[in-house]
This record gives structure tokens, sequence and C-alpha cells, in this order.
């Protein structure tokens, strides 16, 4: 994992379009309605638009082909490798008690959110976002979650994963402190493929 300067790479337009207001008043709706109401149904979401050609190849273009986490080749036209960093829903920490179903569909259209990955980190990372303490409030701004939350997974393009990781002779990721460790896990780091490339 390396640090990515996000600012090296235009918001795409599909990210700024009617479409997306459009798509993000129909979540601040979802999201008002009652707890009981709301929890029986899933957020409103348009991933069309993050799946659009110009999010997706300037994703490629930022992360050159390879997965933000852990630097394989990306497939070409694997529309999973859009991956959200905060999940659209379910978000789980380590226990099933830590599963918070509101967050973070709001999220969705965010530039910030989005990351290339590989399939493998991918199905590793699911719905899994760790956080100590408590989550960001709802409808918050990607600025305000980054704030508010203690994460327990690394984003590359915030901080420098050399401040969490590091990795031994053999390739076998090293977590320094909660942050790492917990990025190991969630992301299956040391899995085997990784470790024979």
């Amino acid at each position: 994992m390396r640090r990515i300067d996000r600012t090296l790479e235009p918001h795409p337009k599909s990210l700024q379009g009617e479409e997306v207001v459009v798509a993000r008043r129909a979540l601040v709706e979802h999201y008002r309605m009652p707890v009981e109401v709301r929890q029986r149904r899933r957020p409103p979401l348009n991933e069309k638009i993050w799946l659009s050609r110009d999010v997706r190849e300037a994703l490629t273009r930022l992360f050159r082909g390879k997965c933000a986490f852990c630097e394989q080749p990306v497939e070409a036209g694997f529309s999973e490798g859009v991956h959200h960093f905060r999940p659209l829903g379910n978000a789980q920490g380590r226990s099933k008690q830590s599963q918070s179903p509101d967050h973070y569909g709001w999220l969705a259209y965010e530039w910030s959110n989005l990351l290339l990955t590989c399939q493998e980190c991918s199905r590793s990372k699911g719905s899994l976002f760790p956080v100590e303490g408590a989550r960001a409030l709802l409808l918050g701004t990607w600025d305000e979650a980054v704030e508010q939350e203690r994460a327990l997974t690394v984003d590359p393009c915030s901080v420098d994963p050399g401040r969490y990781l590091r990795f031994g002779r053999k390739g076998a990721a090293i977590g320094k402190g909660p942050v790492g460790h917990s990025t190991i896990e969630t992301l299956s780091l040391n899995r085997e493929g990784l470790l024979s490339a």
C-alpha cells in the first residue's frame, strides 16, 4: 500500500451533475425517515453514477491500474473494482453488535470515498469498517466523518500507510498499532496469493 495524492485527478463529471443532485436528495429523504421505517428499506442508490466510465477511468489513472490496498493489478472492466472506502450500508466493526445499518450510504457519490480495488481486497473488506469510538453523524460530510471517526482501516488517500504498516522480507504485512493490525485483518493483506507474489 502506498500514499496516493487524490488531488492529482480532478473530480469526474459524473459525480458532479444534476443526476447526482437528484440522487443525493433522495438519500437525504431516506435518512430523514423514522428509524423503524428507514431500517426496513434500502437506501435509494444509483450505482450507474459511480460505475460510469469517467469515474472508472479516473480511478484507474489515479491508482495506476493497481488496487489501492494491495497494489495488485486490477482487471480492466472489473465493475467491482470501484469500491467505497466507507461502505454503502451495514457498516460493521469486528463484532455483529457493532453493525450499523445506516452507515454510510449518503457518501455513495463522494469522490473521496471511491477507490480502485482488486476482487480479493473488495471481498475481504466488504462492509467491514471498524472504528474506535462512535461513528459519524448521519448525513455529515466526508470531512466531518474523517474528523469525527477514528477509522481502523488505512485510507491510502488520506494518510501515509507507512505510519501503520511495514512489510517483512518475505512480504508479510506487519501492523504498527491498532490501525495497522486492523487494516491487515480487514483486508486479509497476508493472504497466500499476496505473500507468494
